[in-house]
C-alpha cells in the first residue's frame, strides 16, 4: 500500500481560521492557498505550509454544516489525514481488503481537485457526516 499512498496533509477541525492561522504562524506556517468551500463535506478549508514540517489544512464548518460539531465538541483537533494516490479505484479495493471503509466516494473541490476516500477503522461506521 505504501507504493500506493504519499502523505498530504493533516486535516485541523477549529471554529476560527484566523485564531488557528495566527497560532501556526508561531510555528512557521504560513497560508499556501485561498481558501475554499466544499459544499459536499459541508466545510470550509485552508491548505497552510511550513518548510520542513507537514501540511495543514484547517477545516470549518459552513454555515449549515454540523461535520466537525463531535471534534470540537471533544476538543480534537485532528480530522484527518490526507494522501494523495495514483490510483484511485486500486487503492479503494485495497483499503476494502483491510475490511474497512466503505468505499464512500465525493469530489473534492479544494486545492487538489481530485477525488476523495474516507476511510475508518473496521471498529467504527462511517457516516455521511464526514
Amino acid at each position: 500500500m505504501a507504493d500506493l499512498l504519499k502523505f498530504h496533509h493533516i486535516g485541523i477541525a477549529c471554529k476560527n481560521f484566523e485564531r488557528e492561522t495566527k497560532a501556526y504562524k508561531l510555528l512557521g506556517y504560513e497560508q499556501e492557498s485561498p481558501d475554499f468551500k466544499d459544499v459536499i463535506q459541508g466545510i470550509y478549508g485552508r491548505f497552510l505550509f511550513a518548510a520542513h514540517q507537514p501540511r495543514l489544512e484547517l477545516l470549518t464548518n459552513t454555515e449549515d454544516s454540523h461535520t466537525l460539531d463531535l471534534w470540537l465538541k471533544n476538543r480534537t483537533k485532528m480530522y484527518h489525514t490526507g494522501y494523495t494516490v495514483k490510483n484511485f479505484d486500486k487503492a479503494i479495493q485495497e483499503i476494502l481488503s483491510w475490511g474497512g471503509g466503505n468505499g464512500k466516494r465525493t469530489l473534492s473541490i479544494g486545492l487538489l481537485q481530485t477525488q476523495n476516500l474516507f476511510y475508518d477503522s473496521p471498529k467504527h461506521e462511517l457516516n455521511g457526516n464526514h
